[in-house]
């Protein structure tokens, strides 16, 4: 993001001081506890092994972060049911989100804060243990199954080709995001990279985190291409 001189950094992680890259599965286990800070989201849905900034102003998700940081870092983030909510309660929340690793909090001269996160691992919301100062609840990971086979091969290639073709399409989409999703060799994070990258609704955005096949995300994935590329060349054609 774009820092403003009047921001102030509240905290910085060493990785995002250093821009190491993704954690080992390892490592993503060893650090996520069973009993995390839930941070509800709105209209967003983050996905593991993406970085995104996340605004935030609400005063339960504040008291969170100036509460739990640095001490802790790993965070749950669930979407709301209903992203007109300003506060959702318990039941209001999806039950599948994402553990995710706080590397940057910057405080803005209204009072609001941004965060820095990166997604580590899909997780299951299983009790709430807390409900002020901020939510707080029992998770457990929930990892996806990653299927293999020439059958897999093709189904990334598929997207591949179709978000290449999304981006020449799109002016607002760099080249970059493309030749990125050329270099992915893993199903999971070719799914998640796309999907980030597109503007889902969100509803379809959760019902992606929410599949557990890697092979059933590729498929929807394909459907959604199809159906965006489809209207964009439409409007060209149209123009």
């Amino acid at each position: 993001w774009d820092d403003s001189e009047d921001d102030e950094v509240l905290y910085e992680s060493e990785e995002f001081k250093e821009q190491t890259g993704q954690l080992e599965r390892d490592a993503v286990e060893s650090i996520i506890s069973d009993d995390l800070p839930v941070l509800p989201l709105r209209g967003v849905v983050v996905y593991p092994m993406m970085w995104l900034p996340l605004p935030i102003g609400q005063e339960r998700s504040i008291r969170l972060v100036e509460k739990t940081l640095p001490n802790n870092r790993i965070i749950a983030l669930v979407t709301s049911r209903d992203e007109e909510l300003e506060e959702p309660l318990p039941e209001q929340i999806h039950r599948i989100g994402t553990a995710a690793q706080v590397h940057r909090v910057l405080k803005t001269p209204d009072g609001t804060m941004r965060l820095l996160v990166q997604g580590l691992e899909r997780i299951r919301v299983l009790e709430y243990t807390q409900h002020e100062p901020f939510l707080r609840a029992r998770i457990e990971m929930l990892p996806e199954h990653l299927e293999e086979g020439i059958e897999m091969e093709a189904l990334m290639r598929a997207v591949q080709q179709l978000f290449r073709r999304l981006v020449d399409l799109e002016p607002q989409m760099p080249d970059e995001l493309a030749i990125m999703s050329l270099n992915v060799d893993d199903g999971k994070q070719l799914a998640y990279l796309v999907a980030s990258s597109m503007r889902l609704k969100t509803h379809d955005a959760q019902a992606l985190l929410e599949m557990d096949s890697v092979r059933e995300k590729l498929l929807r994935l394909i459907a959604l291409l199809k159906k965006e590329v489809e209207v964009l060349e439409l409007g060209r054609k149209i123009q």
